[in-house]
């Protein structure tokens, strides 16, 4: 297992330093990439439906809200017990059945890409591809990782006319691949800032008797957090 993680890995990084040199975009996919920078950093917050397709094919649901910066939450619908928040700092995976909790940092997350206060694609990831038809765009990613961080693939599938995101894939280094679609989506509505608090911090100030939740609530404004 461990020399095939070792093998991936080596892959991986020769296909990362095969594409170092920055795709030159045409000036007709420079427009494009300055509307999808535009319409990111006008809505500063999405919620609604997804549903969700594993490697495996294995489908699951349920709800999401984003509240930029670095702000998300998905709650996964029953059989699945998964709870998946970020407060800006970590993403935190909850697993309801065995109440555990598995914490990464949201930078070494694909999706931070575009949870940023300001977002600009070409400054916060290296751009492997920009295809467009009648429908849609599809723009896949790459990000230049630091040690310990996993390399991937972010493909963001936008509806052409309005701009709107309603897909994202992730492929991890084992070439595993992630679809996420969204459906009923809602921009720039208030959200409780409270919903992106994990379980196991409300637990803990519970324990320490502190029920103030100020911090979580100066602003449910973008320029909140800093990311």
């Amino acid at each position: 297992m461990k020399f095939k993680l070792f093998f991936y890995t080596i892959i991986y990084i020769i296909v990362l330093v095969y594409h170092t040199e920055v795709l030159a975009l045409t000036p007709k996919e420079k427009i494009t990439l300055d509307e999808i920078n535009e319409y990111l950093n006008d809505n500063y917050s999405f919620s609604g439906n997804f549903e969700q397709i594993d490697f495996e094919g294995k489908i699951t649901g349920g709800k999401f809200y984003i509240l930029r910066p670095g702000r998300l939450r998905f709650e996964y619908n029953k059989p699945s017990n998964l709870t998946v928040t970020s407060d800006n700092y970590f993403v935190v995976i909850h697993d309801k059945k065995f109440d555990t909790f598995n914490r990464y940092p949201l930078g070494s997350t694909p999706l931070s890409i575009i949870l940023k206060k300001k977002i600009n694609i070409e400054k916060n990831a290296q751009i492997e591809s920009l295809k467009t038809n009648q429908k849609t765009i599809v723009l896949k990613l790459s990000k230049k990782v630091d040690e310990g961080e996993s390399p991937y693939i972010l493909d963001l599938v936008f509806l052409k006319e309005p701009i709107t995101l309603v897909q994202w894939a992730i492929t991890d280094l084992e070439n595993k691949r992630t679809i996420v679609k969204l459906d009923k989506i809602v921009n720039n509505e208030s959200i409780d800032p409270k919903l992106f608090i994990s379980e196991d911090m409300i637990k803990e100030k519970k324990n320490k008797n502190n029920n103030d939740w100020s911090q979580y609530y100066k602003s449910s404004t973008p320029n909140f957090f800093e990311c």
